[in-house]
């Protein structure tokens, strides 16, 4: 069969759309993608003109727009939302572009700013990332001169987000005027719960990185996953399935030879590496086993702590209760050797939501993809907070051919405090 040029493919999504605007022609959007990606560029400008609603397959085939078509795009996407502020698929275009490309919008942040394009998402304030200094004087200017109280704090969350430490630094001397009164937290509390949502934290002794900047992308064997568990063309097809991994392996899943002190079963093993990745902060070790009990965590006990030997192996849980049998015990995760790759700038940022199962979340380093609201515990041994460390994704296989969903299509995370050599997990979900 010959294969269809990319304005066939093109008018052939189109006609799936106009028979049926419900449809989700995601196979044939990825399908063009990988053969044109300069093409994702020629759909995404269709799809904002002709279908507003936009859908899942737009999302998906823009992971694969090349990095010099995003520019144009984002201005195409901002000229249509200034007349149409309802066009999703505008809205989605600048979404995933301060995912992907968000340099890409920062030339055009004033009138972000104006437009407010997802305004009601909780990603609103994505297109500021990495933004740096460039826009402070304008947030500073729209923070101390606002008409209304939304716009006064759309400003404020704008220099949180942008991550530059001046306008950071200004957000947090200017507190109190955007702090809600019946918050029932401490201007302290308030304050770190958005710094969490950056990876930072503030105390008296100034800023704190919680997260470092060198994210690894886990790489599993092809075989890891069943072959019929999910659609090749929805996840394989991704780029951070794909990565080439450059670090060395480690050990996934399985069984730790460590105990449960809350119901006496064998800990879960959730990663074990022989070498840590130099960018990976873990001094004065060998190596690192991360292992917890999988039938305890999120179920018995919300959080679950571990103290490692010099091995780096789990030694002692923090718990103090009562042994008892869990509700719902479980065996480990399937067992396989995985590498690490460094993770591409394009994907240093994922977001859990706008991933929609896509990409592969199976990250060490880097800032999480929280489900819920940043959540980093405190270490049980010197009460500072724990840094992040690694996230796992739901969908994951268990050793007994089922598959693992932290709670319901959740993400299990895993902290450390490398000053006393203390592992902590939790997960959420929705």
């Amino acid at each position: 069969m010959t294969e269809r040029s990319a304005s066939e493919q093109i008018d052939g999504i189109l006609e799936l759309l106009a028979r049926n605007q419900h449809a989700a022609p995601i196979e044939e959007s990825l399908t063009l993608a990988g053969q044109y990606p300069d093409a994702v560029a020629d759909l995404a400008i269709a799809v904002v003109a002709k279908y507003p609603k936009g859908g899942t397959f737009l999302d998906a085939a823009l992971s694969f727009l090349p990095e010099g078509k995003w520019r144009c795009l984002v201005e195409n996407a901002l000229n249509i939302l200034e007349e149409d502020n309802d066009n999703n698929a505008a809205e989605s275009v600048i979404a995933y572009a301060s995912l992907q490309n968000p340099k890409a919008i920062h030339p055009y942040l004033e009138s972000v700013f104006s437009i407010r394009p997802n305004g009601s998402s909780y990603y609103s304030a994505y297109p500021w990332r990495d933004s740096g200094s460039q826009h402070f004087s304008f947030l500073k200017g729209v923070f101390e001169n606002a008409e209304s109280a939304d716009q006064k704090m759309a400003a404020w969350e704008a220099m949180i987000h942008s991550r530059y430490l001046l306008a950071v630094d200004f957000a947090r001397q200017n507190l109190r005027s955007v702090m809600p009164s019946d918050t029932g937290r401490t201007l302290e509390d308030w304050l770190n719960c958005w710094l969490h949502q950056i990876g930072l934290e503030y105390s008296e002794e100034g800023y704190t990185r919680l997260c470092n900047q060198n994210p690894y992308h886990i790489v599993f064997p092809d075989s890891f996953f069943a072959a019929d568990s999910t659609p090749a063309w929805l996840v394989e097809q991704h780029p951070t399935w794909r990565l080439k991994s450059s670090a060395p392996t480690a050990q996934f899943g399985g069984n730790s030879n460590s105990e449960c002190k809350r119901c006496g079963g064998t800990l879960h093993r959730l990663m074990k590496f022989e070498s840590v990745p130099d960018e990976i902060v873990i001094s004065g070790l060998s190596g690192l086993e991360l292992a917890v009990c999988l039938s305890c965590l999120g179920w018995e006990e919300e959080r679950l702590f571990f103290s490692h030997d010099g091995d780096g192996a789990p030694e002692h849980s923090f718990f103090e209760g009562e042994v008892g049998d869990p509700q719902f015990a479980v065996g480990p995760l399937k067992e396989a050797t995985v590498t690490l790759a460094q993770t591409p700038r394009r994907w240093y940022w994922q977001d859990w939501g706008l991933s929609n199962s896509r990409e592969n979340l199976n990250r060490i380093g880097g800032e999480p993809c929280w489900v819920q609201d940043a959540d980093y515990p405190s270490c049980p041994s010197c009460e500072r907070t724990m840094d992040f460390l690694m996230q796992l994704d739901s969908d994951l296989p268990t050793a007994d051919s089922d598959e693992w969903l932290w709670g319901s299509g959740g993400m299990g995370y895993v902290f450390w405090c490398d000053t006393c050599k203390v592992s902590g997990y939790l997960w959420q979900c929705t």
